[in-house]
């Protein structure tokens, strides 16, 4: 996954190349998001938010080597007491509702969460690359 959002490619050229920074601030958390739909650069997906029990869930990342970064830990979500419909994206926000999407990408294989399921990313399996 290695798509920036719109919103975080105009803060990178506003501040490393115009001088200017917007009002960059390392958010307090990033926050793992599941799209039932490509959510785009501009977030025009659609987030399983208003299903269930979904939440997004808080994900941290390693330090990077050579512009690679993954998470360094198991990141779960709760067991859906509905259906949350077939996962096909991801996305990480700023937030953990609301908020500014960063990067988003497509999982493979995509996975269904009916009522009674649960999705869940190993570490080192969200990588984030740079290049």
């Amino acid at each position: 996954m290695s798509k920036f959002s719109d919103y975080l490619e105009n803060k990178i050229v506003n501040f490393w190349l115009r001088g200017n920074p917007e009002g960059v601030v390392a958010p307090a958390g990033v926050y793992l998001a599941l799209y039932k739909s490509d959510p785009t650069d501009a977030n025009t997906g659609t987030e399983c938010a208003a299903t269930g029990d979904y939440a997004r869930q808080q994900v941290t990342f390693s330090a990077p080597v050579d512009g690679v970064t993954s998470n360094t830990a198991l990141v779960q979500f709760p067991i859906a007491s509905l259906s949350w419909g077939t996962v096909t994206h991801i996305g990480i926000f700023d937030a953990p509702s609301g908020g500014n999407l960063l990067f988003h990408g497509a999982i493979s294989p995509t996975q269904t969460i009916n009522a009674g399921g649960r999705i869940e990313f190993p570490a080192g399996s969200i990588q984030i690359s740079i290049l």
